[in-house]
């Protein structure tokens, strides 16, 4: 395992700490998963007493005992997309919402956790999405609340889906985002091949 990592997150644990003090704090998010670095992902969390959100996806590596250490240990899941394919997920105006219905029903048959927690993927006001259905976003966020879910950006990315190539890189995009004086949404990625974030 990268060592700079559990520097960064022991370090981030504090940080989140003096920001609590200031009335902001930081909530660590991960999209994607479950995928095969979950555990490793939990056990560091574990390890600091942190807990995240887990937007999760109805995948091939998708694992009810995942799924269910992530409850027990205190961790929030949210849903991200049943088809993360957004030709797929964006398609026409029910597609998404649809397809979380089913795995809101999925994560509850498996964990007993009912989530109303959502992320669209490529976030809320995405550019992608059109390409698909042009407004869909404004009227599936609309629709989104009227059937119950609460949606969540994010507002840092540690970028570790895009530019950074190294613990430090995300570690280090992480730190230049963060502001005092609200909440901090850190955007991450629990897929397989992410193993920076270790």
């Amino acid at each position: 395992l990268n060592l700079s990592w559990y520097k960064s997150m022991q370090t981030f644990a504090l940080m989140n700490k003096r920001f609590i003090l200031k009335k902001s704090i930081a909530y660590l998010t991960f999209d994607d998963g479950p995928s095969s670095i979950t555990h490793s992902v939990l056990d560091i969390l574990k390890k600091y007493n942190v807990k995240a959100t887990f937007f999760v996806i109805n995948s091939g590596n998708y694992n009810k005992a995942t799924l269910q250490r992530e409850v027990n240990e205190g961790h929030t899941i949210g849903l991200h997309a049943y088809d993360h394919n957004y030709a797929i997920a964006y398609k026409d105006d029910n597609s998404y919402l649809d397809g979380i219905d089913k795995l809101r029903a999925k994560v509850k048959a498996d964990t007993g956790f009912d989530s109303h927690y959502i992320r669209f993927p490529g976030g809320s006001s995405n550019t992608i999405s059109k390409r698909y259905s042009k407004g869909i976003m404004s009227r599936i966020t609309k629709t989104a609340k009227q059937r119950g879910y609460k949606y969540y950006d994010w507002n840092v990315d540690d970028d570790d889906a895009g530019r950074a190539r190294t613990a430090d890189d995300c570690y280090n995009n992480v730190i230049k985002e963060l502001r005092p004086n609200r909440s901090n949404i850190v955007l991450m990625h629990d897929f397989g091949t992410n193993k920076k974030i270790l």
